[in-house]
Protein backbone atom coordinates (compact mmCIF):
# COMPACT_ATOMS: atom_id res chain seq x y z
CA UNK A 1 0.00 0.00 0.00
CA UNK A 2 2.91 2.35 0.67
CA UNK A 3 4.25 1.72 -2.83
CA UNK A 4 0.81 2.41 -4.34
CA UNK A 5 0.61 5.70 -2.46
CA UNK A 6 4.08 6.62 -3.72
CA UNK A 7 2.92 5.82 -7.25
CA UNK A 8 0.18 8.46 -6.93
CA UNK A 9 2.80 11.09 -6.07
CA UNK A 10 5.03 9.97 -8.97
CA UNK A 11 2.09 10.11 -11.37
CA UNK A 12 1.14 13.63 -10.29
CA UNK A 13 4.75 14.74 -10.70
CA UNK A 14 4.83 13.46 -14.29
CA UNK A 15 1.35 14.80 -15.06
CA UNK A 16 2.18 18.35 -13.92
CA UNK A 17 5.35 18.36 -16.03
CA UNK A 18 3.42 17.20 -19.10
CA UNK A 19 0.60 19.71 -18.62
CA UNK A 20 3.10 22.55 -18.19
CA UNK A 21 4.93 21.55 -21.36
CA UNK A 22 1.64 21.38 -23.28
CA UNK A 23 0.79 24.92 -22.18
CA UNK A 24 -2.00 24.07 -19.80
CA UNK A 25 -2.26 27.21 -17.69
CA UNK A 26 -4.09 27.52 -14.39
CA UNK A 27 -4.26 30.02 -11.55
CA UNK A 28 -2.47 27.60 -9.25
CA UNK A 29 0.44 25.48 -10.38
CA UNK A 30 1.88 23.24 -7.64
CA UNK A 31 5.58 22.52 -7.50
CA UNK A 32 5.92 19.15 -9.21
CA UNK A 33 9.12 18.40 -7.32
CA UNK A 34 7.17 18.30 -4.03
CA UNK A 35 5.28 15.28 -5.39
CA UNK A 36 8.56 13.72 -6.51
CA UNK A 37 10.18 14.12 -3.08
CA UNK A 38 7.15 12.70 -1.28
CA UNK A 39 7.00 9.76 -3.67
CA UNK A 40 10.69 8.99 -3.18
CA UNK A 41 10.35 9.13 0.63
CA UNK A 42 7.44 6.68 0.61
CA UNK A 43 9.14 4.39 -1.92
CA UNK A 44 12.31 4.34 0.20
CA UNK A 45 10.33 3.39 3.31
CA UNK A 46 8.49 0.66 1.41
CA UNK A 47 11.71 -0.73 -0.10
CA UNK A 48 13.29 -0.99 3.37
CA UNK A 49 10.27 -2.93 4.64
CA UNK A 50 10.29 -5.22 1.60
CA UNK A 51 14.01 -5.84 2.05
CA UNK A 52 13.41 -6.87 5.66
CA UNK A 53 10.74 -9.32 4.53
CA UNK A 54 12.97 -10.70 1.76
CA UNK A 55 15.92 -11.30 4.08
CA UNK A 56 13.67 -12.86 6.74
CA UNK A 57 12.26 -15.22 4.12
CA UNK A 58 15.75 -16.12 2.90
CA UNK A 59 17.01 -16.75 6.43
CA UNK A 60 14.08 -19.07 7.12
CA UNK A 61 14.53 -21.11 3.97
CA UNK A 62 18.32 -21.16 4.37
CA UNK A 63 17.89 -22.53 7.91
CA UNK A 64 15.63 -25.25 6.55
CA UNK A 65 18.20 -26.00 3.87
CA UNK A 66 20.96 -26.41 6.47
CA UNK A 67 18.73 -28.82 8.40
CA UNK A 68 18.16 -30.91 5.29
CA UNK A 69 14.43 -30.12 5.15
CA UNK A 70 14.46 -29.05 1.49
CA UNK A 71 16.09 -30.50 -1.61
CA UNK A 72 16.19 -27.47 -3.92
CA UNK A 73 18.45 -24.46 -4.40
CA UNK A 74 17.86 -21.36 -2.31
CA UNK A 75 19.76 -19.15 -4.76
CA UNK A 76 16.60 -17.42 -6.08
CA UNK A 77 15.59 -16.32 -2.57
CA UNK A 78 19.12 -15.09 -1.92
CA UNK A 79 19.13 -13.11 -5.18
CA UNK A 80 15.77 -11.51 -4.35
CA UNK A 81 17.07 -10.46 -0.95
CA UNK A 82 20.25 -8.98 -2.45
CA UNK A 83 18.33 -7.16 -5.19
CA UNK A 84 16.13 -5.60 -2.50
CA UNK A 85 19.23 -3.83 -1.19
CA UNK A 86 19.86 -2.36 -4.63
CA UNK A 87 16.29 -1.07 -4.68
CA UNK A 88 16.93 0.70 -1.38
CA UNK A 89 20.00 2.28 -2.97
CA UNK A 90 17.92 3.22 -6.01
CA UNK A 91 15.30 5.13 -4.04
CA UNK A 92 17.93 6.69 -1.77
CA UNK A 93 19.72 8.07 -4.84
CA UNK A 94 16.40 9.18 -6.31
CA UNK A 95 15.51 10.96 -3.08
CA UNK A 96 18.79 12.88 -3.08
CA UNK A 97 18.22 13.89 -6.68
CA UNK A 98 14.61 14.91 -5.99
CA UNK A 99 15.67 17.12 -3.08
CA UNK A 100 18.29 18.76 -5.27
CA UNK A 101 15.66 19.37 -7.95
CA UNK A 102 13.38 20.93 -5.35
CA UNK A 103 16.13 23.31 -4.20
CA UNK A 104 17.37 24.10 -7.69
CA UNK A 105 16.57 27.47 -9.24
CA UNK A 106 15.71 27.17 -12.92
CA UNK A 107 18.16 29.21 -14.95
CA UNK A 108 17.24 27.66 -18.26
CA UNK A 109 13.96 27.07 -20.07
CA UNK A 110 13.91 23.94 -22.20
CA UNK A 111 12.45 24.46 -25.65
CA UNK A 112 9.23 22.48 -25.95
CA UNK A 113 9.45 20.24 -29.00
CA UNK A 114 7.42 17.21 -30.13
CA UNK A 115 10.31 15.02 -28.98
CA UNK A 116 10.26 16.60 -25.51
CA UNK A 117 6.50 16.07 -25.24
CA UNK A 118 7.01 12.42 -26.23
CA UNK A 119 9.61 11.98 -23.47
CA UNK A 120 7.22 13.40 -20.86
CA UNK A 121 4.42 11.15 -22.11
CA UNK A 122 6.69 8.11 -21.81
CA UNK A 123 7.47 9.14 -18.23
CA UNK A 124 3.76 9.39 -17.44
CA UNK A 125 3.08 5.97 -18.97
CA UNK A 126 5.98 4.49 -17.01
CA UNK A 127 4.39 5.52 -13.73
CA UNK A 128 1.08 4.02 -14.86
CA UNK A 129 2.89 0.76 -15.51
CA UNK A 130 4.54 0.97 -12.10
CA UNK A 131 1.11 1.36 -10.47
CA UNK A 132 -0.09 -1.78 -12.25
CA UNK A 133 3.05 -3.60 -11.12
CA UNK A 134 2.50 -2.65 -7.49
CA UNK A 135 -1.16 -3.64 -7.77
CA UNK A 136 -0.08 -7.04 -9.12
CA UNK A 137 2.26 -7.50 -6.15
CA UNK A 138 -0.57 -6.57 -3.80
CA UNK A 139 -2.78 -9.24 -5.39
CA UNK A 140 0.06 -11.75 -5.10
CA UNK A 141 0.45 -10.98 -1.40
CA UNK A 142 -3.28 -11.32 -0.71
CA UNK A 143 -3.45 -14.60 -2.62
CA UNK A 144 -0.44 -15.83 -0.64
CA UNK A 145 -2.32 -15.17 2.60
CA UNK A 146 -5.26 -17.17 1.26
CA UNK A 147 -3.00 -20.04 0.20
CA UNK A 148 -1.27 -20.18 3.58
CA UNK A 149 -4.56 -20.01 5.48
CA UNK A 150 -5.97 -22.83 3.36
CA UNK A 151 -3.19 -25.14 4.56
CA UNK A 152 -4.39 -24.75 8.13
CA UNK A 153 -8.12 -24.68 7.39
CA UNK A 154 -9.48 -28.17 6.93
CA UNK A 155 -12.81 -26.82 5.73
CA UNK A 156 -11.06 -25.49 2.60
CA UNK A 157 -8.98 -28.56 1.90
CA UNK A 158 -11.48 -29.88 -0.64
CA UNK A 159 -11.57 -26.57 -2.46
CA UNK A 160 -7.87 -26.05 -2.66
CA UNK A 161 -7.90 -26.28 -6.44
CA UNK A 162 -9.96 -23.07 -6.54
CA UNK A 163 -7.20 -21.06 -4.86
CA UNK A 164 -5.27 -18.84 -7.26
CA UNK A 165 -1.53 -19.26 -7.76
CA UNK A 166 0.05 -16.12 -6.22
CA UNK A 167 3.25 -16.64 -8.20
CA UNK A 168 1.50 -15.56 -11.40
CA UNK A 169 0.62 -11.95 -10.38
CA UNK A 170 4.04 -11.71 -8.74
CA UNK A 171 5.69 -12.58 -12.05
CA UNK A 172 3.48 -10.07 -13.85
CA UNK A 173 4.45 -7.40 -11.31
CA UNK A 174 8.15 -8.18 -11.72
CA UNK A 175 7.85 -7.89 -15.51
CA UNK A 176 6.03 -4.57 -15.24
CA UNK A 177 8.66 -3.28 -12.81
CA UNK A 178 11.44 -4.03 -15.28
CA UNK A 179 9.58 -2.41 -18.19
CA UNK A 180 8.86 0.69 -16.07
CA UNK A 181 12.48 1.03 -14.99
CA UNK A 182 13.80 0.70 -18.56
CA UNK A 183 11.38 3.41 -19.66
CA UNK A 184 12.50 5.71 -16.83
CA UNK A 185 16.15 5.08 -17.70
CA UNK A 186 15.41 6.22 -21.24
CA UNK A 187 13.55 9.28 -19.92
CA UNK A 188 16.33 10.27 -17.52
CA UNK A 189 18.92 10.04 -20.29
CA UNK A 190 16.78 12.12 -22.67
CA UNK A 191 16.18 14.78 -20.00
CA UNK A 192 19.93 14.99 -19.36
CA UNK A 193 20.63 15.28 -23.09
CA UNK A 194 18.03 18.02 -23.47
CA UNK A 195 19.55 20.02 -20.64
CA UNK A 196 23.04 19.72 -22.09
CA UNK A 197 21.90 20.63 -25.61
CA UNK A 198 19.56 23.47 -24.63
CA UNK A 199 21.40 24.93 -21.63
CA UNK A 200 24.97 23.76 -21.91
CA UNK A 201 26.30 27.30 -22.30
CA UNK A 202 24.60 28.74 -19.21
CA UNK A 203 24.80 25.99 -16.58
CA UNK A 204 27.64 24.29 -14.76
CA UNK A 205 28.07 20.62 -13.95
CA UNK A 206 26.49 20.96 -10.47
CA UNK A 207 23.21 21.97 -12.09
CA UNK A 208 23.13 18.60 -13.85
CA UNK A 209 23.84 16.50 -10.75
CA UNK A 210 20.17 15.56 -10.08
CA UNK A 211 19.84 14.32 -13.64
CA UNK A 212 23.06 12.31 -13.39
CA UNK A 213 21.77 10.76 -10.17
CA UNK A 214 18.53 9.85 -11.93
CA UNK A 215 20.44 8.00 -14.64
CA UNK A 216 22.60 6.20 -12.08
CA UNK A 217 19.60 5.24 -9.99
CA UNK A 218 17.70 3.89 -12.97
CA UNK A 219 20.67 1.80 -14.10
CA UNK A 220 20.79 0.26 -10.62
CA UNK A 221 17.04 -0.24 -10.80
CA UNK A 222 17.21 -2.06 -14.15
CA UNK A 223 19.86 -4.43 -12.74
CA UNK A 224 17.90 -5.05 -9.53
CA UNK A 225 14.60 -5.63 -11.34
CA UNK A 226 16.28 -7.95 -13.86
CA UNK A 227 17.74 -10.07 -11.07
CA UNK A 228 14.40 -10.16 -9.24
CA UNK A 229 12.49 -11.19 -12.35
CA UNK A 230 14.93 -13.99 -13.12
CA UNK A 231 14.68 -15.21 -9.53
CA UNK A 232 10.88 -15.16 -9.59
CA UNK A 233 10.93 -17.17 -12.83
CA UNK A 234 13.24 -19.76 -11.24
CA UNK A 235 10.94 -20.09 -8.24
CA UNK A 236 7.92 -20.43 -10.50
CA UNK A 237 9.62 -23.13 -12.58
CA UNK A 238 10.62 -24.94 -9.41
CA UNK A 239 6.90 -25.57 -8.98
CA UNK A 240 6.92 -26.10 -5.25
CA UNK A 241 3.83 -25.80 -3.08
CA UNK A 242 4.73 -22.41 -1.71
CA UNK A 243 4.25 -18.88 -3.09
CA UNK A 244 6.90 -16.27 -3.78
CA UNK A 245 5.28 -14.13 -1.12
CA UNK A 246 4.34 -15.41 2.32
CA UNK A 247 6.91 -18.18 2.29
Amino acid sequence: MIYLTADVFFYNFALILLESACGNKSDYKPNENVFLVNGCVLALIASILISHVSFTAYENIHFRDLNGEIDYSTNPEESIAISSLYLILLFFINLIGAIELYKRVNICTIKVTPQWIMVLKIQLQAYKIRFLGDYSFLIATLESFELINSKYDNSKSNGKSNIQNPDIPALIGACLYLVERIMLLYVSYQVYSHLVNECGDVIDSKYLEPNKLAILGNIIGVIANSVSLQSFIEIYKRNVDRPIFGR
